[in-house]
């Protein structure tokens, strides 16, 4: 008989099974560190030929390397906001970065330290915290401390858990000038990298390299530190360490993108002798169970002997009673990404043993849309200008075509995701499994990834209200979003019926299916055309879209009157997507905008790198810190 499902149960109600102890007085500690923007494929520890990390290296020689550990989202808050929530981002409105609006999470759903204070930890949070929700008064004792608050904890048999995040790596650190290649030495020599396949072979493109992977060592040299101070408290021998990083890389095309390299992080748990009966694997082993942000909250509850609370998504991968077994049947992991800044692209993808599948929910835009942030880093920039001078191959000019509505990749023969086998026969059978199983996952969590920002934002404190208004109509939005995946001829008369729809949601849905559609859409035009002066500034936005990209028409006009009824910020951002879109595929059209109303940072940017394109930030008047 198979028990793995009861074990389940059991552990999440709080149930001892069959060899299970309590520990009340007698629990382990834990201290998680949280890198910034690594991916895993910056280590030497996973592929033998990047950054090296001796400490790191150690401590996984006493622990657990977790070989598909991933971020659920491409970018900070996004992850953490899943991480330190336990819940699905997109159901509970955390998913965009950042937030405009603190959201209010559901009644009952508390930050997971809560429920560690509850069962006697002291909890203290290091530097960041970077949550979309409201911040928990209940969950920290120490909120913004410093490293070795455990300290102040009440007695030293107190136990503790302390997560501290190392900004060091953070994709600023490579914000420096084209000048200082060449100037500036390395420690790891630009020669001897080895490139993903969508980066252009230059001097530049390696040297970040070099400066991303001395970053790492230092952030290693961090950590040790952090060892340190541990092995002097006497402590090592009763504490877990995660070693993590809070998404994936920052190199060109990693945060903020589906890459595995935007994704896939490193996971290393330091396991302690005295308490390796917590962990299925021993020490020294790797695991190659998929594992996400989701899991870590109850893997934490379960390793100090807490209750799981029902609405954690996620499954322990270590803890009493958890089985090889159990953890090794963890092989579908599923990651999003709504708006990040000013880039309003969401996406979702599905791994499921070796496969990946991809879902863009704007499959005529390109991957690299005018991210400005990103373009203060001038690897990123080069990239753009090689792409412009046509000198790039076809798998690194791809990240500048539309990016069409599916990818499916098979990680296991073609680990850079070169190879997009959506629109081949002999993976038809896998394609139509794997969108079952993202669309079946995505009504079952209520993703809400199928409702502009724009309609729900003014929700943001009554987010579990307007969930439950609108969780009817969950499947009807999903499936208009679906028809992308079908060939014209099967969605036309449904868009035809969407165009005309009373619900904004499906207009704006039809509208988009109808840019990816491109001419065939043609055939529509009289049903787009009325669009250009509809109630939703979001939909006029889209219809114009269409009409500059497929006709040529200039769109500056609409797109003006659709800012001056934007009704938020998020809105506001949707349309100057939109414009940076027709930027990017057809800058022949002379675009023009003349918006003068809400103002932050990322209105303000998105507008200055459309005049100031290619984005220069020498030429530009905001300057983000790191910048020099």
């Amino acid at each position: 008989m198979n028990n793995e499902p009861l074990l389940w149960m059991m552990l999440a109600a709080g149930i001892a099974g069959p060899g299970m102890r309590a520990r009340s007085a007698d629990r382990p500690n834990v201290v998680f560190f949280m890198a910034e923007d690594l991916a895993r494929e910056s280590f030497a520890l996973y592929n033998g030929y990047a950054a090296r990390a001796p400490f790191l290296e150690g401590l996984a020689r006493e622990g657990v390397t977790f070989t598909n550990a991933y971020s659920c989202a491409p970018v900070s808050s996004a992850a953490r906001s899943s991480l330190i929530t336990g819940c699905y981002a997109p159901s509970s409105g955390i998913s965009c970065h950042r937030k405009f609006t603190p959201v209010t999470l559901p009644e009952g759903v508390r930050l997971f330290p809560y429920y560690l204070r509850q069962a006697g930890y002291h909890t203290s949070n290091v530097r960041k915290t970077d949550y979309n929700c409201r911040m928990d008064p209940q969950a920290w004792d120490i909120p913004m401390g410093k490293i070795g608050d455990w300290r102040n904890r009440p007695s030293p048999e107190t136990p503790f858990f302390e997560c501290i995040t190392d900004e060091f790596c953070h994709e600023h650190s490579l914000f420096f000038k084209e000048g200082d290649v060449g100037a500036v030495s390395t420690r790891h020599n630009p020669d001897s990298v080895h490139l993903y396949p969508m980066h252009p072979d230059t001097p530049l493109m390696r040297y970040t390299y070099a400066r991303h992977y001395d970053c790492i060592e230092e952030v290693d040299r961090h950590f040790g530190k952090v060892l340190d101070m541990l092995r002097e408290d006497g402590l090592m021998e009763d504490t877990f360490v995660f070693y993590m990083g809070d998404n994936g890389g920052c190199l060109p095309g990693t945060k903020a993108y589906m890459s595995e390299a935007g994704l896939n992080v490193p996971l290393v748990v330091y396991v302690p002798e005295k308490w390796k009966d917590l962990s299925p694997y021993p020490r020294g082993a790797e695991c190659p169970a998929a594992v996400s942000f989701l899991d870590l909250a109850p893997t934490l509850l379960a390793l100090a002997g807490a209750e799981i609370p029902s609405h954690l998504v996620g499954k322990p991968f270590m803890g009493e009673g958890v089985t090889r077994e159990m953890v090794e049947s963890m092989d579908e992991i599923i990651c999003f990404r709504d708006r990040i800044g000013g880039h309003s692209s969401p996406a979702r993808t599905l791994r499921k043993g070796s496969f990946k599948y991809v879902r863009y929910f704007h499959p005529h835009e390109p991957k690299l849309l005018g991210g400005y942030y990103r373009l203060y880093q001038a690897a990123f920039r080069e990239w753009y200008r090689l792409h412009g001078e046509g000198s790039l191959n076809p798998v690194q000019d791809a990240w500048f075509r539309p990016q069409g509505a599916e990818e499916l990749f098979d990680l296991e023969s073609d680990p850079w995701e070169s190879r997009n086998l959506a629109g081949e026969r002999a993976y038809r059978q896998k394609l139509e499994e794997m969108r079952s199983i993202l669309d079946g996952r995505m009504l079952e969590m209520h993703d809400m990834g199928v409702i502009p920002e724009t309609v729900w934002l003014p929700y943001s404190t009554e987010f579990e209200a307007f969930k439950q208004q609108k969780a009817s109509s969950l499947a009807d939005y999903l499936a208009i979003v679906s028809l992308q995946r079908e060939p014209f001829r099967r969605a036309r008369r449904h868009l035809r019926q969407a165009l005309a729809s009373p619900d904004e949601v499906i207009r704006y849905w039809a509208a988009v299916n109808c840019c990816h559609f491109g001419r065939k859409a043609s055939r529509l035009k009289r049903y787009l055309a009325p669009l250009l002066e509809d109630g939703s500034p979001m939909v006029r936005s889209m219809a114009a879209t269409w009409f500059a990209l497929v006709k040529g028409l200039d769109p500056s006009a609409f797109f003006d009157g659709a800012l001056s009824g934007a009704r938020n910020e998020a809105e506001i951002l949707s349309i100057l997507n939109d414009a940076a879109c027709v930027k990017a595929l057809h800058p022949e059209i002379p675009l023009t905008l003349k918006y003068g109303g809400i103002d932050n940072i990322d209105v303000r940017d998105r507008l200055e790198s459309l005049v100031n394109w290619p984005y220069d930030p020498g030429k530009s008047s905001l300057k983000y810190h790191g910048w020099k």
